[in-house]
């Protein structure tokens, strides 16, 4: 996917590859914001949940991505010119990109049919046990006899 991307980005000139270069620094800004918060409501609570590293550093780290996003849309969207065509490219990406797998993910079958096979296997597999209990107590049976 990341090459199909990148070169469609390359294809389409200096604008084009601006605006697939902002969309890969806008995924990697909003993922670490979401590993941030992930690892406060991981350890919130916990044991292990440290103020220091689990709520101030994920915090401020936060805070930052957050920051610098909204600073790339806002400076680079009012610039002009090739520069503010390739950020609003950028955040038009991007959110197709968010979107997509979503959408994707909505109109795929659903797998808890899967979950129902597995545990009619796990039946199955137990009654085999009881017959394999039973047969084992015939043959000690007969072989007393």
């Amino acid at each position: 996917v990341t090459f199909v991307i990148s070169s469609i980005g390359s294809l389409g000139g200096v604008t084009t590859l601006t605006a697939v270069t902002l969309t890969s620094n806008i995924g990697t800004l909003a993922l670490y914001a979401g590993v941030c918060v992930t690892t406060f409501v991981a350890f919130y609570g916990t044991e292990d949940f440290n103020i220091v590293r689990h709520a101030i550093v994920p915090g401020i780290g936060f805070t930052s991505k957050v920051l610098l996003l909204l600073t790339i849309t806002v400076i680079g969207g009012t610039s002009g010119g090739e520069t503010g065509k390739s950020t609003i490219e950028a955040i038009g990406l991007t959110v197709v990109l968010s979107v997509l797998p979503a959408v994707i993910l909505r109109t795929l079958p659903s797998k808890s049919k899967g979950s129902q096979d597995i545990a009619m296997e796990s039946d199955a597999s137990s009654s085999n046990e009881d017959t394999c209990d039973e047969t084992t107590s015939l043959t000690k049976t007969e072989s007393t006899a």
